[in-house]
């Protein structure tokens, strides 16, 4: 069976990854954009709230985050539609981040990679259809 490219998951990958490597190459990369309440509640910097999704603590974080969006992005992606995907995956993102934000305010902790984006995409794989998961 034919089924399309699941390109904006293919996006998603290639975008996390270099990003990443960015990071793991430039450590004021990292700092600029990863999840640091301070920052954002203080400073202002709201994009952080979806660039810590492309940021990940090692090449470990970063390889297991992908083989697994790599599995059921594509089946959620087709399922939903493009459009549908991304927003779900974005709000995801930012929903994730936001509850983040609220549990750990006052702490240091710098959550990183893809927790809230690929947790909506895998549930959604599981519950909306599971012949697809």
């Amino acid at each position: 069976m034919y089924e399309p490219a699941a390109w904006c998951n293919l996006l998603l990958i290639v975008v996390t990854v270099v990003v990443s490597w960015l990071g793991f190459q430039h450590r004021e990369i990292e700092e600029k954009y990863i999840f640091h309440p301070a920052s954002i509640l203080a400073g202002k910097e709201y994009y952080r709230l979806v660039t810590c999704a492309f940021l990940h603590a090692g090449w470990w974080h970063l390889g297991l985050n992908m083989v697994s969006l790599y599995s059921f992005g594509p089946a959620v992606e087709w399922y939903l539609g493009r459009g549908n995907f991304l927003f779900i995956y974005f709000g995801s993102v930012i929903g994730g981040s936001l509850l983040s934000l609220s549990c750990i305010a006052t702490t240091n902790t710098w959550p990183t990679g893809l927790r809230a984006g690929f947790a909506a995409s895998f549930s959604l794989t599981s519950s909306c259809s599971p012949e697809l998961g």
